[in-house]
């Protein structure tokens, strides 16, 4: 992510943290922080996996996709970010797992 960002242009914060670390700052995050990562995590999996070639597969991955409300993913991150507006580590962790891959969670 860190490489990405170097090569987009944009500053970097610092070091990319390490999974160890994030899964740590996620078990002690407010329960609610730890099902949104959940959530969006599974839905950054299925949103790889729209338009898949195989007959059947791409109404599996709509009906997983309305399952966790994929749709409603960032207006659901504003939300957190706002009641959470107090507490940057929590707004933090949320940038920090926005791109967690899913065999991660």
């Amino acid at each position: 992510l860190n490489q990405i960002n170097v090569l987009m242009g944009i500053p970097l914060m610092g070091p990319e943290p390490s999974w160890k670390q994030l899964k740590s700052r996620m078990d002690r995050a407010p329960q609610e922080i730890g099902k949104f990562i959940e959530r969006r995590t599974g839905c950054n999996h299925w949103d790889g996996e729209v338009g898949s070639p195989y007959a059947g597969r791409e109404q599996m991955i709509q009906m997983e996709r309305k399952k966790l409300r994929c749709d409603d993913i960032d207006s659901d991150e504003r939300k957190l970010r706002n009641n959470h507006r107090r507490t940057p580590k929590v707004l933090q962790l949320i940038t920090d797992t926005k791109d967690l891959p899913p065999e991660l969670r």
